[in-house]
């Protein structure tokens, strides 16, 4: 966590000189996980996400920005396990899996348009972990139904790397102000647990999102 904030800190300071622009954006995501050898089925959950942006033009059609956000990532199931075979008593239920980060999207983006900027953004997202549970809840013992409960997930790993691809609108206010709307996906280019899957390839996150926010001119 320390780092990405050094991190962000000082791209914030080298932008000081250069047209440059800070948002405050907020969104949501739906996240899902995958394994290419398994081809697990999940049913994605819907996070939050907001955060800082600072971007920065390198000419009229070419910037390069970072933010410092905060996401929330994971999936959700339903799973049957057999008490007793035999007889046929199961216990049913439902779970989540969450996983809350602290991220430092890195974006480069390409403009086009004059009173209305459109962009296209391809861009990298390291992240620290932060939180991650596993949440069960709707259990069904035969004719019997259960409180649910929360556990802390252990195997866990604590940086993910993500790819992103975004597009998006800028709408001017004023010439200081401006209102962004972003729609983007992204997907983990590392596992996102410390074991393995069945074939040993590991589970990553998978997720589309949408945001906006407003963003603030700070330099010419």
């Amino acid at each position: 966590m320390k780092i990405l904030a050094l991190t962000f800190l000082t791209i914030v300071s080298a932008s000081a000189t250069a047209q440059s622009f800070v948002g405050f954006m907020a969104g949501m995501n739906r996240t899902d996980m995958y394994d290419s050898d398994t081809r697990a089925s999940t049913k994605a959950a819907t996070g939050f996400t907001g955060g800082i942006t600072i971007e920065r033009f390198l000419n009229a059609r070419y910037s390069i920005g970072v933010g410092l956000t905060y996401v929330q990532r994971g999936f959700k199931n339903s799973a049957v396990e057999y008490v007793d075979p035999q007889a046929g008593t199961t216990i049913k239920f439902d779970y989540r899996v969450r996983y809350d980060y602290a991220s430092m999207p890195i974006r480069a983006s390409i403009h086009a348009g004059k009173k209305i900027d459109v962009f296209a953004t391809l861009g990298i997202i390291p992240a620290v972990l932060l939180d991650r549970k596993l949440v069960i809840k709707n259990v069904q013992n035969g004719n019997q139904s259960i409180k649910g409960y929360t556990m802390e997930i252990t195997r866990a790993t604590k940086v993910d790397v993500a790819a992103l691809l975004e597009a998006g609108i800028n709408f001017p206010l004023t010439k200081k102000h401006t209102l962004f709307c972003v729609g983007g996906i992204q997907r983990s280019l590392t596992s996102m647990t410390t074991g393995q899957s069945i074939t040993g390839s590991g589970l990553r996150h998978y997720a589309a999102g949408v945001s906006g926010g407003l963003r603030i001119k700070v330099r010419k």
